[in-house]
């Protein structure tokens, strides 16, 4: 039998079409190569040549490597680069196999067959255990905390809106809300205030990431992008912030990395998991959470957006989840929060990729020293019927220097829609 060179083929993983070439003898036991962070799958072709005859050999590229698609936002990281690997052998048929890996590529490897020990016959991973134990907290606090001013790829496009100029006051939602959630607040402080609301990446009418993948790290260098596009209105004044749930988390790491460029802050439920949760959720071990990840992105790839016959079908589920809105507050986010389809129906302004998140965010500590950077005066707020936990009583509060919690009675965590006017004499009050 003659064998001729590989063949290039293509597998969809998290919306990106990803190359791979397959040196045949498909009979054979499968043995896949995996390349470093500065190679392609073409590095390996001496490798495959001497061991084709005996294996059914496949070697593909990266993410943002070689013929493989680039990620929209330009931000990557292993554990997509793991989904990856896993959505390769998936396609292959789920076949057990055997993994040669260099430096990048080992690493990701080696978390492949760590997270699916019974999918892995044998591995090399050549310089594949990334950062020595004496450079890993050098480097964490690096990508974690203090890289937000040094970061320079491109983002989705942004929308805003704009009234009147005076003080900058940048609103921020949650999801799966967009910019138009905040607007009865924008039409109370328009005439004193320089109002801003912006959609997350993901969410109303910005760009959804190629790849479906988010996390809030890449939503802070967004709002620092914003203020920083914003010019000359914030060049010489801080910013002013009102933010809610994801957007309060979002907030308050800038208020952190930027302490200079924030006036004042207040985050609605924006702290993120209690510690009793996160302690919940870190009772599994990392294997087993990454494997289940991986399963729900691959069952959110296979989700397709609702679809709705009317607007009135849309606003009858917005009224069923958010059982705190008056009608006239579910109308007016439905009108604002759906899409028309090319076959009429409705579908919600987001990414349904977004309901799945990366298993673990930043390190505690480096969150907390995120916090405790904050100079700015910070008001938090809790609804009193929220399942959020208050960080007055869960010791979260401790983190902070300058900072006050006020819990709002007849209130879930939408509570500046719950209970508006209390929530609009509490925030001029602090303003």
């Amino acid at each position: 039998m003659t064998l001729t060179g590989p063949t290039s083929q293509t597998f969809v993983s998290q919306r990106l079409r990803l190359n791979y070439l397959d040196w045949g003898n498909p009979e054979k036991p499968l043995l896949l190569l995996v390349h470093g962070g500065r190679d392609h799958a073409r590095s390996w072709d001496w490798v495959a040549e001497e061991l084709r005859q005996d294996w059914h050999v496949v070697a593909f590229d990266h993410r943002g490597h070689g013929d493989s698609d680039w990620v929209s936002d330009g931000n990557y990281n292993v554990q997509d680069m793991v989904y990856d690997l896993a959505q390769l052998i998936h396609q292959l048929g789920d076949r057990e196999v055997t993994i040669v890996s260099h430096s990048m590529g080992g690493n990701v490897a080696l978390r492949y067959a760590g997270t699916f020990p019974d999918k892995v016959r044998k591995i090399v991973a050549i310089e594949g255990l990334g950062p020595s134990p004496k450079r890993q907290e050098v480097d964490w606090v690096r990508r974690n905390c203090g890289n937000v001013q040094d970061m320079v790829y491109d983002h989705p496009k942004l929308a805003t809106e704009r009234s009147a100029p005076a003080s900058q006051l940048p609103r921020r939602q949650s999801r799966p809300w967009r910019a138009r959630s905040w607007d009865w607040v924008a039409e109370e402080l328009r005439e004193d205030w320089h109002v801003v609301a912006f959609d997350h990446r993901g969410h109303g009418d910005s760009d959804w990431v190629s790849d479906g993948n988010y996390n809030v790290q890449d939503m802070v260098y967004d709002l620092a992008q914003l203020i920083h596009q914003l010019g000359p209105a914030t060049k010489d004044q801080p910013v002013t912030i009102v933010s809610h749930s994801m957007g309060g988390n979002v907030a308050l790491r800038y208020a952190g990395t930027f302490p200079d460029k924030v006036r004042k802050i207040v985050a609605i439920e924006g702290l993120g998991p209690s510690p009793k949760r996160q302690e919940e959720m870190r009772a599994d071990p990392y294997p087993q959470r990454m494997a289940e990840w991986i399963e729900k992105k691959r069952a959110a790839a296979a989700r397709t957006p609702r679809k709705y016959d009317s607007i009135e079908a849309a606003f009858a589920r917005m009224i069923e989840e958010n059982s705190y809105l008056t009608e006239a507050q579910a109308r007016h986010l439905t009108l604002h929060g759906v899409t028309r389809n090319e076959d009429g129906t409705y579908s919600w302004k987001f990414d349904p990729h977004l309901n799945v998140w990366h298993v673990e965010d930043v390190a505690d500590e480096f969150l907390h020293q995120t916090w405790a950077a904050i100079t700015a005066p910070t008001l938090l707020l809790y609804g009193a019927d929220s399942w959020a936990s208050n960080p007055q009583g869960d010791g979260r509060l401790e983190h902070f220097e300058n900072a006050k919690v006020i819990e709002f009675e007849n209130a879930g965590h939408w509570l500046h829609h719950d209970q508006f006017d209390r929530f609009m004499q509490t925030l001029r009050d602090f303003l």
